[in-house]
């Protein structure tokens, strides 16, 4: 396979993972992965999130659902919902460093990084 993984499967593949494993990693039934995998249906968003989630913690780097399904179409209440709930933590994350309760300047930082991406 050369570049990016274009589908679950290839995402998998790229993880190492069985069909199994994934869908342990994912929190979801093995038959979703084969249904989705096989093109019988689509993802859901909940569906394809723990995916990304799953395949996020198995490679060590942050997955979102857009890569692994880039037509995926996210809801806009949940979008709103996300938005304002990582506007909350910038906001508590900003506090920290303002009052010095931050763990540290490099964990916050990392924090901060963290939630940017969530948000791309």
């Amino acid at each position: 396979m050369s570049g990016s993984p274009q589908n679950l499967r290839e995402w998998r593949q790229s993880a190492g993972l069985t069909q199994r494993e994934l869908a342990n990693l994912a929190y979801i039934a093995r038959s979703t992965i084969t249904h989705i995998e096989t093109g019988l249906y689509p993802p859901t968003t909940t569906a394809a999130s723990r995916i990304a989630k799953g395949l996020s913690r198995c490679l060590g780097r942050q997955i979102n659902a857009w890569d692994v399904f880039p037509g995926l179409v996210k809801p806009v209440p949940e979008y709103v919902s996300e938005v304002e709930r990582l506007r909350a933590e910038v906001a508590a994350l900003k506090q920290q460093i303002e009052n010095n309760n931050a763990p540290s300047l490099e964990g916050a930082i990392a924090e901060a990084r963290d939630l940017i991406k969530s948000l791309e």
